[in-house]
Parts: structure tokens; C-alpha cells; sequence
């Protein structure tokens, strides 16, 4: 029970933490400037002087972390099964055949499932 507890104060720390720090990071874009924004108007966010901090704490709190670790591990997956796949191949020659074909559907079937369980 104390480990669970310990768990979600440590994913609601995280969380918290990291949706400060990119609410930093992202100071750029969330300000809007009329003189750069009119240069490059195909690239303008509309939508950034609506954001607001509170918004991102809920999900930053509760399914953050663990939808990081999710996704990593997926990445983690499709890059063994491509090692395995690749075993004994001769490294100067374009992928062909067979082995493409299995790794391009392992990229579409990991990246899917990423979308999928971390939207």
C-alpha cells in the first residue's frame, strides 16, 4: 500500500515538475508576437494565447509518467525486434526483401499502438 501511495505522490511530483518546466521552455511560442507571427503566418499558433498552466496539471499529475514509460518501452521493443531482424545482414547493402517488409510493419505497428495508449 505504501509503495502504490509513494508511486502516485512520485508520478504527481513528476508531473507537476515537468509541466513547469516546459511551460518555460515553451515561453517563446505561448507569447504572441505580431512582428515574427506576420513573417511566418503558415507556422503561427493560434491557439497560444489561450493556454492556460492549470489545464495540463490534471493529466500531467495522473497519467504523465506512466504514459512516458509506456511509450519508451515501445520504442525499446521495435528497436530489439529491428536487432534481431537485422542479425547477419551485410550492412553495406540497402535492406530488401523480407526483412523490410517486417521491419516497416514493426515501425507502423509499434508507432500505432504508441498513439494509441498515450493519446
Amino acid at each position: 500500500m505504501y509503495i502504490l501511495v509513494t508511486f502516485l505522490i512520485l508520478n504527481a511530483l513528476a508531473g507537476i515538475l515537468t509541466v513547469n518546466w516546459l511551460w518555460k521552455k515553451l515561453e517563446r511560442i505561448r507569447d504572441v508576437q505580431e512582428d515574427r507571427d506576420s513573417l511566418f503566418p503558415a507556422f503561427r499558433r493560434l491557439d497560444a494565447g489561450q493556454w492556460r498552466k492549470w489545464h495540463f496539471y490534471p493529466l500531467a499529475c495522473t497519467i504523465m509518467l506512466p504514459k512516458l514509460i509506456i511509450a519508451f518501452s515501445l520504442v525499446g521493443v521495435a528497436t530489439v525486434c529491428s536487432k534481431i531482424f537485422l542479425m547477419g545482414r551485410d550492412k553495406t547493402q540497402p535492406i530488401q526483401g523480407v526483412r523490410k517488409f517486417i521491419i516497416l510493419n514493426i515501425y507502423w505497428l509499434i508507432s500505432r499502438i504508441i498513439v494509441l495508449v498515450t493519446f
